[in-house]
């Protein structure tokens, strides 16, 4: 409540950051890196896009998520919160985490998202395309929003290890609502 009599000023100006980063225990760089900038005394938001249509099962799933990957984040001893939205839409989606993400002051200023690696994969298709744009939407939509953007990209391996932990067989380590979703 005091943060609401607080002018913003460049001398109390923290980052709060809302980084998608779909389930967190796949993309641990990623969250360990912006977890690093806001060392643990600035708002961070883990957010996912659950990729389905709203209904009652995929509530029911992201309640699940919620409760394990707050476990994991805790666990690991990052300070963040976790957020999840079911969306068929990437970019419609990521909207609705910025617009309900925080309380009061306390909302993401930034939006940190990682670098979509697989984005010539397949080549130049309708449904690569439709991918894409929501990529960049999403980006742009930050914009709009007048929030900071940040796109990570780990050149050699990347930030995303889902496909490595499936073939390394390491899901038994991942709590089992936080794998990925099936509806």
């Amino acid at each position: 409540l005091k943060l609401y009599n607080t002018e913003e000023h460049v001398k109390n100006y923290r980052p709060q950051l809302l980084v998608l980063s779909g389930n967190p225990a796949a993309r641990p760089s990623l969250v360990d890196f912006v977890y690093n900038i806001t060392k643990g005394s600035s708002l961070m938001i883990c957010g996912y896009v659950v990729p389905y249509a709203p209904c009652d099962r995929v509530f029911s799933v992201c309640r699940k998520l919620e409760r394990q990957l707050n476990e994991w984040l805790r666990k690991k001893k990052i300070k963040s919160f976790y957020a999840s939205t079911a969306c068929t839409s990437l970019r419609e989606g990521a909207q609705n985490l910025w617009q309900v993400a925080g309380l009061g002051k306390l909302r993401p200023n930034i939006v940190i998202a990682g670098f979509k690696g697989n984005w010539c994969d397949g080549g130049p298709t309708d449904a690569k395309m439709r991918e894409i744009n929501e990529y960049f939407g999403v980006i742009q939509d930050a914009f709009d929003a007048g929030m900071g953007v940040g796109v990570l990209r780990n050149e050699l391996a990347g930030l995303d290890y889902s496909e490595a932990m499936r073939r390394y067989n390491v899901r038994d380590k991942i709590p089992m609502a936080a794998r990925e979703p099936t509806v």
